[in-house]
């Protein structure tokens, strides 16, 4: 079993915690290039923005099918749906690329590259992608670039959405979200189920590896006077199914939670701080016993 357990202090500022009355024109405004929020236009660094419009007319069922599609951007996989997969900005290597959810790292400590592979669509409000070196503002993980992936945010009025589907290889999904926002109090959740008995992930097996995932996503805010509060919270897990090195059938089941406690305060007219509390795990469970001479079985 690997298990990851991140506690990160963060300041900074974010647009999910903002004092105007108004929404902002997500679409145009994006933040993960400088850290603070400005139009798309007047951005130095080559910055690309998948909308939720574009999310949902590709039909994509993970991260990777959405980005391999656009220039600068190499995906590799191992297979189908839940497979491990890596991605490779201009070049650089897999671990040099760093993801993020809402701001918060979803690099593990250990093997440098993020599980894109399990972050599922329907939570995605947007996602910005930054092409480029940004280590001065993200560390030594942002060689390559950086690819901020906000989940779903309440923007007005009540929304309630559903979507089903179903096609080859046994696949199914099922999902449904409920959004409202007004000036005082802010509230969304969305949930998700994925499911597919894939195809062999290994040349020279006749075994059907599947996948299957369970997503949820919720927060909820509140504004008043010249501060913002706001609890986030994202979770996906499942089991993935694969092959060994001799074609012996493998699964492992997989965690990944973000979950956050923002405060904005509007300290000035032209000084806005953020604090942000935000708790990240990651882990991932062998269901074979795993025996190699006097080691333990894990």
């Amino acid at each position: 079993m690997n298990k990851i357990n991140g506690f990160l202090f963060l300041v900074f500022l974010f647009p999910s915690l903002a004092f105007a009355d108004e929404p902002l024109d997500l679409d145009q405004v994006v933040v993960t290039a400088t850290r603070t929020p400005m139009s798309l236009e007047d951005s130095l660094a080559p910055t690309l923005v998948i909308s939720r419009a574009e999310i949902e007319r590709s039909q994509a069922t993970d991260i990777a099918e959405l980005l391999r599609f656009h220039a600068g951007i190499d995906i590799g996989r191992n297979g189908g749906p839940g497979q491990t997969t890596s991605v490779f900005v201009r070049g650089t290597e897999s671990n040099h690329t760093l993801v993020l959810i809402d701001g918060i790292e979803m690099n593990p400590g250990t093997l440098g590259g993020a599980a894109i592979q399990n972050v599922p669509v329907e939570s995605i409000e947007r996602i910005e992608i930054v092409k480029g070196p940004r280590s001065s503002l993200y560390g030594s993980e942002a060689i390559g670039g950086v690819i901020n992936i906000i989940t779903r945010q309440p923007t007005g009025e009540l929304q309630v959405t559903a979507n089903a589907g179903a096609g080859s290889f046994g696949s199914r999904r099922i999902g449904a979200s409920v959004l409202k926002a007004n000036k005082k109090l802010n509230v969304g959740f969305t949930a998700g189920f994925f499911d597919t008995d894939g195809f062999p992930a290994r040349q020279g097996s006749t075994q059907d590896r599947g996948h299957d995932n369970q997503n949820i996503n919720f927060r909820i805010g509140s504004h008043f006077s010249d501060t913002a509060v706001e609890f986030r919270f994202w979770q996906t897990q499942g089991n993935t199914e694969y092959s060994g090195f001799f074609l012996e059938p493998l699964d492992q089941d997989f965690l990944n939670r973000v979950s956050a406690l923002e405060s904005g305060n509007q300290i000035s007219e032209s000084w806005e701080s953020n604090i942000s509390l935000p708790p990240l795990e990651e882990d991932i469970a062998q269901t074979q016993a795993n025996c190699r001479g006097d080691f333990d079985c894990v």
